[in-house]
């Protein structure tokens, strides 16, 4: 399970039921915004931008909001972690 601080909050709710929600319901049915995923992945919110256009990352859509799973997170970082094992790879290599 993916530990985050940016759950998305359920409207008129607590907080504090917002992390309970997470020990509630299938991991398929968290939803975190962009800017929650950006910061887990530590990059910015622009570049996550770039990656949703260039069709890059797994997304749901709901209405006009874009929603991302914990099954799309895990994709999302299993993606940054190849990149950065194959860019040090490449400086190995190099060096």
């Amino acid at each position: 399970m993916i530990d985050s601080p940016e759950v998305e909050p359920a409207a008129n709710s607590d907080p504090v039921e917002n992390d309970d929600r997470r020990a509630k319901y299938p991991p398929h049915l968290v939803l975190y915004t962009l800017e929650g995923v950006a910061a887990m992945c530590g990059i910015s919110r622009s570049t996550a931008y770039r990656h949703l256009k260039e069709k890059l990352w797994p997304r749901h859509r709901i209405g006009t909001d874009l929603k991302f799973s914990e099954p799309d997170i895990e994709a999302i970082q299993a993606r940054y972690r190849q990149a950065a094992e194959l860019r040090a790879i490449r400086v190995v290599g190099n060096g």
